[in-house]
């Protein structure tokens, strides 16, 4: 395989045209397609613990805009991703777009999820409310709990120790490509983050084209997007692979034994083929690059080894009341913008939760100490530390309006489940000094001026007299007959165009050079550069015999004006060329006795 194998699975490179042919079929059929907008819950009854998925599903419309979160009396339903679907039936396309929520109970019972309202096409749509329910299963729980091993220290992203990941095993699809799967723990806690790594090998004898990308997941699995993969090589029973390597991050949604199909990667290889009767002559053979024969392309489907998971109940006993989801390591830190706003003017608590796991299914910390304030929900915003958002820090700014004079913030508390120590773990900041008072009457009196805050003098103003009305006939007061000059002859008039002048003359210059830059300079300075880039490559010890003498046959033609030593020069430089090009010797460099006769006679010509 040579040059860059992944260039094919960036868009447009196999499936421009049926992409394009099928997204023009989309937007024809969608003009007259009904938008319809439905939702389903994976699991609508779990124990307590446990999380479900649900999935609102907008068919008819490629987008459409949904909320962030779903309000549900002792549920946090929170949009984790989403997908699109474009299906074809007896030659009629639907395209869908698939939001995916994580539901994860706060207690026991039964639940009614709520109607989810859609805009799409400019209309609003709802969904039509879901039953849930949640039951008790304390000893199961426990039991689970107890029988949990601990993990240790997993690797930080970017799975710099390969040396110790489980070897896996190598699935039998034969020596041409295969795929290996590597997920460092097989037993994790329903909503924790762990990375997966997905590598498929190609024999570095055959061209191959990357079709589509990696499908990989499974009813109950989120898979977060795989970034653009790394290209390496290896060695494997004496043959040399090139290697991609895709790396993500997966977390599970429901507890129990999951088992996750094989990832799949779909591929062509060029296969070498065996030659017609008359064509198996050498010359003919070197025209085709050394191939045996002609080329066949085959589709293949390259598959890793299934992966099984053995999915954990969050614990149900020691919860905190402020846990909202919350799975890995974290820290707490907060900061309060403006300590002394105006009064009846809000403040601004910004807490920052660092760490890593899994910051999508997070819920915000909960505010302690709020006596005297109106608070609001916060928003949020996540500042990834690497590409697959596994590390970082998330902040949530809270707006908190003063009912009553205060001197220190509301405090705040997050808790989070540590799959480590199998143990949850509560994190709490104290209340920050601040000024803060409401809005009054005498606050507002203070904001007037002076001027205005002081009373009136019992004696009034003189008032202005007023201006007299002109009568019909009467000149305008102020000008005259005598007061009216023409606009070349007054001083602004002289000022403005000579203003105009100047920019115009400055906006000519800009634009002459901004042209001349982007020609890169005049064109004796691009002659002068051209001639030293071409000398450079002329006297390198490590370009090709060919590509030198290309460049000397330039270099002659630029260097001097058209005369019978140049022409001769260039005759026996371009059939030099030719020779080393088509025949034999133009992929060495040149010699250095070849090299300075060669400089010799160019410097002769300058």
């Amino acid at each position: 395989m040579t040059g860059n194998i992944y260039e094919a699975m960036k868009p447009g490179f196999f499936t421009v045209f049926p992409t394009t042919f099928l997204l023009l079929l989309c937007s024809v059929v969608q003009g007259v397609c009904e938008v319809t907008v439905s939702s389903e819950l994976s699991r609508p009854q779990v124990n307590a613990g446990e999380m479900t998925e649900l999935q609102v599903k907008v068919t008819g419309a490629q987008q459409a805009d949904v909320p962030q979160q779903i309000a549900a009396e002792g549920l946090q339903i929170r949009l984790t991703g989403q997908s699109t679907q474009v299906q074809m039936v007896n030659f009629k396309v639907s395209s869908s777009a698939v939001y995916s929520y994580i539901v994860m109970p706060l207690r026991t019972g039964r639940f009614t999820i709520p109607s989810v309202a859609v805009s799409a096409d400019g209309r609003q749509f709802r969904t039509a409310p879901l039953a849930f329910s949640v039951q008790d299963n304390g000893a199961a729980v426990s039991g689970a709990v107890q029988s949990a091993p601990l993990q240790t220290q997993p690797s930080m992203p970017g799975f710099s120790q390969r040396q110790s990941r489980p070897a896996p095993q190598r699935p039998e699809t034969g020596p041409i490509a295969f795929g290996e799967i590597s997920c460092p723990k097989h037993t994790l806690y329903a909503g924790e983050m762990t990375p997966v790594e997905i590598r498929y090998y190609f024999d570095a004898r055959y061209a191959v084209q990357v079709r589509g990308r990696v499908d990989f997941g499974s009813e109950g699995i989120l898979v977060e997007r795989f970034p653009d993969p790394k290209e390496g090589r290896e060695d494997r029973d004496g043959i040399t692979y090139n290697v991609l390597t895709f790396h993500s991050l997966l977390s599970a949604v429901k507890p129990g034994s999951i088992d996750i199909a094989p990832a799949k990667l779909d591929s062509q290889i060029q296969m070498p083929g065996t030659l017609p009767p008359g064509f198996d002559d050498p010359v003919f053979r070197q025209m085709l690059g050394g191939q045996a024969g002609f080329g066949q392309t085959r589709d293949i489907s390259v598959k890793t080894a299934p992966l099984h998971l053995e999915v954990l109940p969050l614990p149900k006993e020691g919860r905190p009341a402020s846990f909202a989801g919350a799975v890995g390591q974290f820290d707490i830190d907060a900061i309060v913008t403006n300590r002394r706003p105006s009064p009846g003017d809000p403040a601004n608590l910004v807490v920052k939760i660092g760490g890593r796991g899994n910051f999508k299914g997070m819920g915000p910390p909960v505010l302690t100490d709020t006596d005297g304030w109106r608070t609001y929900p916060p928003s949020d915003k996540f500042d990834s530390s690497d590409e697959l958002s596994y590390t970082g820090v998330k902040s949530f700014d809270f707006t908190l309006i003063a009912k009553q004079p205060q001197h220190a913030s509301p405090g705040a508390e997050f808790s989070y489940f540590d799959p480590l120590t199998t143990k949850y773990t509560t994190l709490s900041i104290k209340p920050l000094p601040l000024e803060a008072s409401p809005g009054n009457e005498s606050s507002a009196l203070a904001s007037l001026t002076p001027s205005a805050a002081t009373p009136q003098s019992a004696t009034p103003p003189p008032a202005a007299s007023p201006s007299p009305i002109p009568k019909d006939g009467d000149p305008l007061p102020g000008i005259t007959l005598h007061s009216w000059t023409t606009p070349v002859s007054r001083p602004e008039f002289l000022i403005a165009s000579l203003a105009m002048f100047a920019a115009t003359t400055l906006l000519a210059g800009f634009l002459y050079l901004r042209d001349l830059h982007a020609r890169g300079g005049s064109p004796a300075s691009r002659r002068k550069r051209r001639l030293a880039e071409l000398w450079s490559r002329i006297n390198s010890e490590t370009e090709n015999a060919a590509t030198a003498y290309d460049s000397a046959v330039e270099y002659a033609g630029l260097t001097s004006a058209a005369s019978q030593a140049r022409d001769s020069l260039l005759t026996s430089l371009e059939e030099r060329r030719d020779l080393l090009k088509y025949g034999s010797g133009g992929s060495v460099p040149l010699t250095t006795t070849e090299r300075d006769k060669l400089l010799e006679s160019l410097r002769a010509l300058s």
